[in-house]
């Protein structure tokens, strides 16, 4: 786990762009319409928790996350966390080597890979690996690699407010094809509920139907799995085409369009995804630059 950069003190008049673009390199990104001054402040807050969190870790009895006791010994390796680095700097651009990452396993973990648990709103970060990965880098379909840098593009992306491309833009640096293209097939719990939901619900009424009730319908409840099904590969086939148009527009004004994009709301996305041309985009950015410091700082990194 590094250090945080140097972040500069939110009352001394406007920061140097450069010193901006140091810390969107390091996955502590500006969220959209955050004022100058409000995220140094934010990211000032968060580097106090992360203060904290270091003493109690290395000081004290370990760092209690719900119920989880975090040791220094139980630390993923700074050679693990400079390989997902460069992973995620090889996609994105950014390093995001200050997360904090540990080999602990939470309970029922049967099928547990790992995750990260937030904090809002100073956005503190803790990723969880299963201990397994301490001594392997595979487990069944989990590789160690990709989970962690698939959290730290979560890390980095937590200021966008994002729901709708999350999972989508943090997959892009699986290895594998189909992850690549489904894994943002899901954007919120409610949408593992929905199909779980149905699904059991399905399997209920197919028992009760089998042993105790012949005459109860099943077809309602197989139409309800399908059109659970129907509507997420529907969404799902819009939310690729428009992140795909998104970064192919954005090929037209910029060596770094996925790049670009990663730093985008969702409604940016969007609007980004409908331009007929890259004079129409190059306005819009233009026009975002001028009334948004985050776009500013975007233009200066990727967009000459």
């Amino acid at each position: 786990m590094t250090p945080l950069p140097h972040i500069p003190r939110p009352d001394d008049g406007e920061a140097d762009l450069e010193a901006l673009a140091t810390l969107d390199a390091n996955g502590l990104f500006m969220a959209p319409r955050e004022s100058e001054k409000d995220y140094l402040k934010r990211l000032h807050q968060f580097a106090e928790r992360m203060h904290d969190f270091n003493n109690k870790l290395e000081t004290g009895d370990g760092y209690l996350l719900d119920d989880l006791k975090l040791r220094p010994k139980l630390s993923v390796t700074d050679e693990l966390m400079e390989v997902c680095a460069n992973r995620t700097e090889e996609h994105y651009a950014f390093r995001a080597e200050w997360v904090p990452a540990f080999y602990i396993n939470p309970k029922f973990s049967w099928l547990f890979g790992g995750c990260a648990y937030y904090s809002m709103p100073d956005m503190f970060t803790v990723v969880i690996l299963r201990k397994s990965f301490r001594n392997r880098r595979k487990w069944l379909f989990y590789d160690r690699r990709e989970i962690l840098s698939h959290e730290m593009c979560h890390a980095a992306r937590m200021a966008t407010g994002s729901r709708v491309f999350e999972e989508r833009l943090a997959y892009r640096v699986s290895d594998s094809g189909f992850r690549k293209r489904f894994g943002g097939l899901l954007h919120s719990p409610f949408d593992t509920l929905a199909i779980l939901g149905s699904t059991f619900l399905l399997l209920g009424v197919q028992m009760l139907k089998t042993f105790i009730a012949p005459g109860v319908p099943i077809l309602p409840f197989w139409m309800l799995v399908i059109g659970v099904a129907a509507f997420m590969l529907g969404r799902d086939r819009h939310c690729h085409r428009a992140l795909t148009r998104a970064i192919g527009n954005l090929e037209n004004v910029t060596e770094h369009p996925a790049t670009v994009a990663f730093r985008c709301s969702d409604a940016e996305i969007e609007q980004i995804s409908r331009f007929e041309n890259a004079e129409e985009l190059r306005g819009w950015i233009q026009n975002a630059c001028e009334h948004d410091r985050r776009w500013q700082v975007i233009a200066h990194r990727f967009i000459s």
